[in-house]
């Protein structure tokens, strides 16, 4: 894909240039503007840089060559995403492996989740709202030209995420029009905000009639490592530092929990487990927010906003929206 937009910026004599324009660059989504919510249906992109101006606000959404900037506040707080570039550097376990899972197989558990095959894909328009270190995401473009994410951050490089499918914006003023997308993911993200139930208001907005919104949210007793928040008051505030410390202490010390309860002694075993759960634990102690909720809150939620819904497991929600 880099290949391709290179080619594109230095070759605009080739025939195929509109194709990459479209395909590498361009995303096929109606926009709208994040803070009057104005339709912004065209999108004229540059090769390098551009900008959508909204015509009744003036608002500009950017885009750098890679990604688009939708945020109303720009200079907000992204401490809450460090963790990512704490784990793209090895210092929150392997990087190959996310709570314990390969990137394939966390992909493939997704897939499993919502009853559907690579191939089904294809042709479905795909959103994941808060794509963190948007690996899930990567996996998700191989087999969807229409996947795009939006998260408060620009996505790590090292995803590689296709240039143009990603909005840097906040999820209470989402930059895309309503009823767009065959399928909406959110892992693990509204629990973290000031405001749960209108955070699932705004997500389910996306989801078009008869398509489907997977939902990760935190249920009562769904998460032990949860009381460290008590155990450390504020510890969001926290030198990043200190909760390093804490995530590797406590990782040993579940890790070698997990290795005995096991009955084995293999190192490298260990070293899975311990990375596991000093990501764990340092997400958990670096969130500012942490909602959780009944299942009869959440299944109410989305009967509400008009989906058939059923509960998959722990904390993981499919809802068909009617």
């Amino acid at each position: 894909q880099n290949s391709k937009y290179q080619m594109a910026k230095t070759d605009k004599s080739h025939g195929d240039i509109k194709f990459y324009q479209q395909k590498v660059i361009r995303p096929e989504i109606d926009l709208r503007c994040p803070s009057c919510s104005t339709a912004l249906n065209e999108l004229k992109v540059k090769y390098e840089s551009s900008e959508i101006n909204c015509p009744n606000c003036d608002y500009k959404i950017i885009f750098d060559g890679q990604a688009w900037d939708a945020r109303l506040q720009r200079d907000y707080p992204t401490d809450f995403s460090r963790q990512w570039d704490l784990w793209e550097k090895g210092k929150l376990g392997e990087t190959h492996l996310m709570y314990g899972q390969t990137l394939k197989e966390r992909f493939r558990s997704l897939l499993e989740l919502l009853g559907l095959s690579e191939n089904e894909l294809n042709k479905m328009k795909i959103l994941e709202i808060g794509f963190g270190d948007g690996r899930l995401l990567q996996e998700i473009q191989k087999h969807s030209a229409m996947a795009y994410g939006i998260d408060l951050v620009k996505p790590l490089k090292s995803s590689c995420l296709r240039p143009g499918s990603v909005i840097c914006g906040d999820l209470f003023n989402i930059p895309f029009m309503p009823k767009q997308f065959d399928i909406v993911i959110c892992k693990g993200v509204i629990a973290c905000t000031i405001d749960t139930r209108n955070a699932f208001y705004r997500i389910s907005e996306q989801v078009a009639t008869n398509g489907m919104l997977y939902l990760n949210v935190y249920e009562k007793n769904c998460k032990k490592s949860l009381i460290l928040r008590k155990i450390f008051p504020g510890s969001w505030r926290y030198p990043e530092s200190i909760r390093l410390i804490i995530a590797n202490v406590i990782g040993v010390i579940r890790a070698t929990v997990k290795i005995l309860s096991k009955r084995k002694s293999d190192f490298e075993l260990f070293k899975i487990e311990w990375g596991n759960y000093k990501l764990s634990t340092y997400d958990v102690i670096s969130a500012r927010w942490t909602c959780i909720h009944t299942k009869e809150e959440i299944i109410g939620w989305f009967e509400e906003k008009g989906f058939k819904v059923r509960r998959i497991g722990m904390c993981n929600y499919v809802g068909i929206k009617r």
